[in-house]
């Protein structure tokens, strides 16, 4: 484990909090705990003194990342003494994922600190799959847009489905009914349009 250069600590001598300047140290890192042994200087009042740290580190949580209807289990390291919430958004495997789950023992909870959290569930959230109902002048035909989470559909908008061009008339987004204004596709429920040319 490399030693840093500078702790910020509180100093016994002139009770400020700094930078303290790291003279040498050593450290270790065993069972996912850290530890480290500093001679550490003041830069205040120049006093030098010698501080033990131990901090736990990152805590392997079991996870199942869901995506595209096919779940894969994985872990990911959390910080033990972090908190874990429904719709969070956590990197996995450097994809990120919305907790859609949280398992303590066999209870499912709407949050939990990460040391007491036995299973993770979550969903792909670096794409969503926003469904759209197309009127086409005969008949209503319906197709799927990706996108990404945070983009959003407006009213008025013309899109491509498949391969048809929509001119948005209205958005279904959590329960509600949207005439005017714009939505994020991670709430649209569907959008529907009428094709055009």
């Amino acid at each position: 484990m490399d030693v840093p250069a500078a702790l910020y600590l509180k100093c016994p001598d002139c009770r400020k909090e700094t930078l303290h300047e790291v003279l040498k140290g050593r450290g270790s890192e065993r069972g996912g705990v850290l530890r480290l042994a500093a001679l550490v200087k003041c830069p205040e009042c120049g006093s030098v003194r010698t501080v033990n740290i131990k901090e736990a580190g990152e805590k392997p949580v079991c996870a199942v990342l869901s995506d595209e209807g096919v779940s894969s289990p994985t872990s990911v390291l959390l910080d033990p003494a972090s908190t874990v919430t429904l719709d969070d958004v956590i990197v996995v495997d450097g994809i990120p994922g919305l907790v859609t789950g949280i398992e303590v023992g066999t209870v499912r909870r709407p949050h939990a600190i990460v040391s007491e959290i036995t299973k993770l569930w979550l969903k792909r959230y670096d794409k969503v799959k926003v469904k759209v109902s197309i009127n086409t002048g005969r008949r209503t035909v319906s197709r799927e847009i990706w996108a990404a989470p945070e983009e959003e559909f407006e009213i008025g908008d013309v899109v491509t489905a498949g391969d048809i061009k929509v001119l948005v008339h209205s958005i279904n987004a959590g329960g509600r009914r949207i005439r005017r204004g714009a939505a994020k596709a991670c709430a649209i429920r569907r959008l529907y349009g009428r094709e055009v040319e």
